[in-house]
């Protein structure tokens, strides 16, 4: 007998309470993620649910004839869910990492805790002139003057605007110094109309945009052009942009997001550093504007909160983070782009310790999409699938926007320098040239790794 250790609510708060069912023989094919029906509660009414862990045995002790595990009705098909996906991913993290399933999905799962929606208030008047008038005048004779300021704000703004599209309630409320209660009292009479909505908080909305026209020189377009042909013909191996410093990465990526999101898709990209996350959003927002969102740990639980219902909505299409902006609950993922590949930021330090690189490998797969990593020194590991042909290899060598030279780089082995008998800390080479630079009168810098 199979059991499936289901969870009913996809909450970070209630992850600690799955519910386990026993799996009949007609569904053994079920796997973790997979999004299935259950009797819940005494009235034993269908729900959705989704498998976190399949097990062969049960705490429970299922001799005793009143045992009471239910068996899970039926698999709901034809709904790939975003929670689906990620907790398909959850279930990967732990297989790789040997964490336990609770861990990987607290990782996963966005955090869905008690945040309220942000509310605004639009307050309008669109009565016709007459009624107004004869509101007015009621106040006038009856000396209602706190409802005598409302119409004299109401007058005095509209000479501005059109009073009937509405203003913001709290900052014409304040402006004029207006009572609550006295608005509230004249929207009872349906003189003006107060009306709430829910929108999203967004930390980086003020954003200055800037008019950069990115324009692409032949080399950066050739591995564009050969990215996106490896995309079409169905070549979803990973691809390797080896770019020197200064060759234009972020420009190809920019133009393979773009061309992602002409075709319907969305874009996750991965940034080793929080630091690195404002500077990235500025060049990104230039060209995708309030469609390309940032998610990281800096942000309230609200903003995080509110990127994520942004996404859901379909009004994000691109993210920009550190590991975590890897699970965006996105729907049809085109491309994942992870520069400075070679960072160690990418891989966790705390439990579950996955690598964002192998989960983001998994995510492709299963989403069809394209994996990019970017690097000017890429790692040993991903230099060498691209050697064997895991990895598609692509190069940038020449400085896009710069006629710079680049540096003169020598490595010495400092155990020949011992058979020499040099026994200090520099190699005779870097003497010799730091005696030259300071003959000059010119000035050394010596970068130590700690």
């Amino acid at each position: 007998m199979l059991f499936a250790s289901i969870i009913v609510d996809i909450s970070v708060k209630q992850l600690d309470r799955p519910f386990t069912y026993i799996i009949p023989d007609k569904l053994k094919d079920i796997e973790e993620g997979t999004c299935v029906r259950v009797p819940f509660g005494r009235g034993n009414r269908l729900i959705e649910g989704y498998v976190i862990d399949i097990m062969d045995e049960t705490t429970y002790d299922t001799s005793k004839d009143n045992f009471k595990l239910k068996e899970i009705h039926s698999i709901v098909k034809d709904k790939v869910k975003v929670e689906e996906r990620l907790i398909k991913t959850a279930a990967f993290i732990r297989k790789t990492t040997g964490s336990t399933m609770n861990a990987a999905m607290k990782v996963v799962m966005p955090v869905k805790m008690n945040v309220k929606f942000k509310e605004e208030k639009i307050l309008s008047c669109d009565i016709s002139s007459d009624t107004f008038k004869d509101a007015y005048a009621t106040a006038v004779r009856r000396k209602y003057s706190a409802q005598l300021k409302v119409f004299n704000a109401i007058n005095s703004e509209s000479k501005i605007l059109d009073f009937k599209k509405g203003v913001n309630y709290k900052s014409f409320r304040e402006k004029y110094d207006l009572a609550n209660s006295t608005l509230k009292a004249l929207s009872d009479k349906g003189v003006i109309r107060l009306e709430s909505y829910n929108v999203l908080r967004n930390p980086y909305e003020n954003l200055e945009r800037e008019d950069n026209n990115i324009l692409l020189n032949d080399e950066q377009n050739e591995v564009k052009d050969s990215i996106l042909e490896e995309y079409d013909r169905g070549d979803l191996r990973p691809a390797l942009i080896h770019g020197v410093t200064g060759s234009g990465k972020t420009a190809v990526y920019i133009e393979l997001i773009k061309e992602m999101i002409n075709r319907g898709k969305t874009a996750i990209l991965l940034i080793p550093e929080i630091a690195l996350t404002l500077q990235n959003l500025k060049r990104f927002n230039n060209e995708f504007g309030d469609k390309c969102s940032v998610i990281h740990s800096k942000l309230s639980h609200g903003e995080r909160f509110d990127r994520f219902e942004a996404v859901k909505r379909g009004e994000i299409k691109v993210m920009i983070g550190p590991r975590s902006a890897l699970f965006t609950p996105f729907q049809n993922i085109g491309i994942i782009i992870i520069d400075e590949e070679h960072e160690t930021g990418y891989r966790s330090e705390t439990t579950p310790k996955y690598h964002a690189i192998e989960v983001a490998e998994y995510i492709a797969k299963t989403e069809n999409a394209k994996l990019v990593l970017g690097s000017a020194t890429p790692s040993v590991k991903s230099y060498r699938n691209a050697v064997d042909g895991k990895y598609t290899y692509h190069s940038l060598m020449k400085r896009a926007f710069s006629s710079a030279v680049l540096p003169r780089v020598q490595v010495v082995d400092m155990r020949e320098e011992l058979k020499n008998y040099n026994r200090s800390i520099f190699s005779n080479e870097l003497k010799r040239l730091m005696n030259e630079k300071l003959a000059k009168g010119e000035q050394i810098m010596l970068f130590i790794n700690r």
